[in-house]
């Protein structure tokens, strides 16, 4: 049995790869586009949508996303459970996504395994980086505490940084005004957008 089990949800955007090599968990976060009515699976390379897929996807319909529900974080609280003496789950920031929240719920009435919760105050690769070297760590032989201090140390250093190629999406979402979308595309306004310490 190995000592620290790491889990993390499907917005980590991690390779298959890394993930089989570091026995990485990925609980799935439902992605669904309303207007097509399909709903997919994202659970790093376990998804049933590809990114080339997500993005064609985009240009028809602004997706909306569902955290897992109380029996998968259930279940993969228990299987992680099983391999490990204690389990470290690294989730999107609770700022941007109900999933920490929907964890924290589960676990409150989980009383007989070690199981902590870290929120990463981040999302996308610069959780899937954070998530890398706390399994690295793991794999390693490093602690539950030795993690979670890598990773209290880390965190406030992690940023994500995105270029978004137009105003589209945002003016759809309610972010931003007619007038400020047009002004955009007329100066062919590209936003950066900054997601650090658990806010944009």
């Amino acid at each position: 049995m190995q000592q620290v089990a790491i889990i993390t949800d499907g917005s980590c955007e991690l390779p298959g790869d890394l993930t089989n090599e570091y026995g990485i968990q990925i609980i799935p976060i439902t992605v669904t586009f309303e207007k097509l009515k399909e709903s997919f699976q994202v659970a790093g390379p376990e998804s049933s949508l590809s990114r080339e897929e997500f993005y064609e996807k985009l240009k028809k319909d602004l997706p909306t996303t569902t955290p897992p529900d109380s029996k998968v974080f259930y279940d993969h609280f228990m299987k992680a459970s099983q391999e490990a003496e204690t389990v470290i789950a690294i989730l999107v920031s609770k700022n941007v996504s109900k999933t920490y929240l929907h964890a924290k719920a589960v676990l409150s009435g989980i009383h007989d395994k070690d199981i902590t919760l870290v929120d990463s105050m981040v999302g996308g690769p610069s959780l899937g980086l954070l998530v890398l070297e706390a399994a690295m760590l793991a794999k390693s032989g490093a602690s539950k505490e030795e993690i979670l201090t890598r990773l209290d140390n880390l965190i406030p250093q992690v940023a994500h940084i995105c270029i978004i190629d137009n105003l589209n999406n945002i003016y759809r979402s309610g972010r931003t005004s007619w007038l400020k979308k047009q002004l955009g595309q007329a100066f062919h306004v590209k936003p950066i957008i900054l997601m650090q310490g658990g806010g944009t």
